[in-house]
C-alpha cells in the first residue's frame, strides 16, 4: 500500500470517528423521512485540523516529514502542527536530514534548541540554519568549536535569553574571553551557564544584566573574575561559581554581599578555602533562598547559626553535597524550620530532628541505616512532603511497601501525591492513592533550579 493510500485509510477512520460523534439518533430519524439526495463523496482533503493533527500523533517523526514533503497541501498542514508540537527540539534526538529539515518548518515558532555538550560534539555547525529559518529562538544549549572570524550566525539570534554554552577552543584564554565579550550584544540575556575546560573567566564581567550566572566546574577560573563579575552584575538572582575556584579569600565574600543584593540563589564549594576564609558571611544576603554549598565533609557550625538566625527573606532550601556529616551538625540545620528542600548526607539519622522540619516538601537523605520504621514515621511526620528521595536505603525491603499500604488504608484524610526515590532493594510500584514507589535515585535538586528558570521566563 503506497504512503499517500495509508494517509488516507488513517484520515478516513478519524472522519468517520468524528462524523459519528456529531451526529445524533434524532437526525437520523429526520433523515429517514426526507428523500434521500445523493451527496459528492467527500475525501480525506477536507478534514479539519483537529484530524490532522489526530492523523500526526500516530506518525514518528520521519513519517510525518515524509507527509510534509509530499505535496504543498501537506506541507502546510504540517508546518501549522510543528508550530505547536515541535517549539523545544533536543537535537541529540534526531539525525541530522530530519533536523536540518525539520527546524525549516518550525521556522520562527522555535523557543529553545539543545545539542550535545562535549569537546567532540559539531552541533554549531547548525548554527546557519538556526540563523536562517529560526531567528526568535529564546534557548539555546550548544558547544562550540570554531572560530571563523566571527560570530555572525550565533549574533543573529537577537532574542535569546538563555545560553548553555560548552567552549572548546585552541587559543583558551583569548578566544574565551572574546566569545564572553560578544554576547554583550545580546540585550536580551539573562541566564548563562558556561563550561569553559581552563578558561579563567576575563571578560565575563561586562555581561552586566546578567540574571543568572553559572561557571567554575571546570579548572580555570579565578577569584579575580569572580570579584569582577560580582562588582558589575548588580541585577544576579543566581550565582553558581562551583567548587574548583582556588584563591577565594575574605575580600570576595564581602564583594559578593556588598554587591549582589538581588541574589535568591547560591552555589560554592568550601573544599578549596583556607580554613580562615568566613564564608558564613551570605548568609547577610538579604534575599537568599536557596542555599547549595559543596564541602569535603565538614561544614561550619557558624554557617548554620547564621542561616538559622537570617533576616529578611527566609531559607527555603539548602543542599550539602559531600561526605557524611556528623550527626550533631544534621540536629543543629535541623534548626531552620523554613525549609522546603534538604539534601544532606549523615552517618547515622538523627530523626526527631528532622521531623521539626514541618515545611519540607523535597527531602533527599543520605543515610544507609535508615530503616523500614525510621522512613514510614518521615511519611507520617511531614504532611507536605511531595519528593522523598533515599539514596544508599540497604535496610529498606519489599516489607516496606506492605507497611504503607496499610497506612494508606487507614488514612482518613487525603494527602497530595507522593513520590519515593529508593535506589535499592524494591521495585517500581504505586500504592494508591498517593504514593508512587520508584526505584532509583534522584541526582540535582528541585526549588535551586526550577523556580529560577521560570522567573527568568516570566
Amino acid at each position: 500500500m503506497s504512503e499517500q493510500a495509508s494517509i488516507s485509510n488513517v484520515g478516513e477512520s478519524v472522519f468517520a470517528r468524528n462524523r459519528k460523534r456529531k451526529f445524533s439518533g434524532s437526525e437520523d430519524a429526520r433523515n429517514a423521512e426526507e428523500p434521500q439526495v445523493r451527496t459528492p463523496r467527500r475525501t480525506f482533503l477536507v478534514l479539519n485540523e483537529d484530524c490532522w493533527r489526530e492523523i500526526l500523533d500516530y506518525l514518528n517523526l520521519k513519517d510525518q516529514l515524509r507527509f510534509a514533503s509530499s505535496n504543498v497541501f501537506f506541507g502546510e498542514i504540517f508546518k501549522r502542527y510543528a508550530s505547536r508540537r515541535y517549539i523545544h527540539i533536543d537535537s541529540r534526538k534526531i539525525g541530522d536530514e530530519d533536523l536540518k529539515q525539520l527546524l525549516q518548518f518550525v521556522g520562527d515558532y522555535l523557543v529553545s534548541y539543545e545539542s550535545e555538550l562535549n569537546y567532540s560534539s559539531n552541533g554549531d555547525q547548525h548554527l546557519w540554519i538556526l540563523r536562517s529559518c529560526c531567528k526568535n529562538l529564546e534557548n539555546l544549549k550548544m558547544t562550540f568549536r570554531r572560530f571563523r572570524g566571527g560570530w555572525d550566525d550565533l549574533n543573529s539570534l537577537k532574542h535569546l535569553k538563555s545560553l548553555h554554552a560548552y567552549l572548546h577552543f585552541q587559543d583558551v584564554d583569548k578566544q574565551c574571553t572574546r566569545f564572553a565579550q560578544n554576547l554583550k550584544q545580546f540585550k536580551c540575556l539573562r541566564k548563562l551557564n558556561l563550561e569553559a575546560p581552563s578558561y579563567n573567566g576575563r571578560g565575563l564581567h561586562v555581561l552586566d544584566k546578567l540574571e543568572s550566572l553559572e561557571v567554575g566546574y571546570w579548572d580555570g577560573f579565578d577569584a579575580e573574575s569572580l570579584a569582577d563579575c560580582c562588582q558589575l552584575m548588580k541585577q544576579l538572582r543566581h550565582l553558581d561559581f562551583g567548587y574548583r575556584i582556588q584563591n577565594v579569600t575574605k575580600n570576595n565574600f564581602d564583594i559578593l554581599v556588598k554587591n549582589c543584593k538581588q541574589l535568591e540563589r547560591l552555589a560554592f564549594g568550601v573544599g578549596y578555602l583556607d580554613s580562615t576564609v568566613p564564608y558564613e558571611l551570605v548568609c547577610q544576603l538579604p534575599k537568599l533562598k536557596h542555599l547549595k554549598v559543596w564541602h569535603d565533609g565538614s561544614v561550619r557550625g557558624s554557617l548554620f547559626e547564621g542561616l538559622i538566625h537570617k533576616r529578611s527573606s527566609p531559607l527555603e532550601s539548602l543542599i550539602l553535597i559531600g561526605p557524611d556529616l556528623f550527626e550533631e551538625q544534621v540536629k543543629h540545620l535541623c534548626n531552620i524550620y523554613t525549609l522546603k528542600e534538604l539534601y544532606v548526607s549523615c552517618d547515622s539519622v538523627p530523626l526527631a530532628d528532622l521531623l521539626k522540619l514541618k515545611n519540607l516538601l523535597y527531602l533527599h537523605l543520605s543515610m544507609p541505616s535508615i530503616t523500614n520504621d525510621e522512613l514510614l514515621d518521615l511519611l507520617k511526620g511531614l504532611p507536605h512532603l511531595k519528593v522523598l528521595n533515599i539514596r544508599n536505603n540497604f535496610n529498606i525491603d519489599g516489607s516496606f511497601v506492605n507497611r504503607v499500604r496499610t497506612w494508606v488504608s487507614e488514612q482518613k484524610e487525603l494527602r497530595g501525591k507522593i513520590k519515593i526515590y529508593l535506589s535499592h532493594n524494591v521495585d517500581t510500584v504505586n500504592v494508591e492513592p498517593f504514593i508512587e514507589i520508584i526505584r532509583g535515585s534522584l541526582i540535582d535538586p528541585i526549588l535551586i533550579r526550577e523556580e529560577l528558570s521560570e522567573q527568568i521566563q516570566n
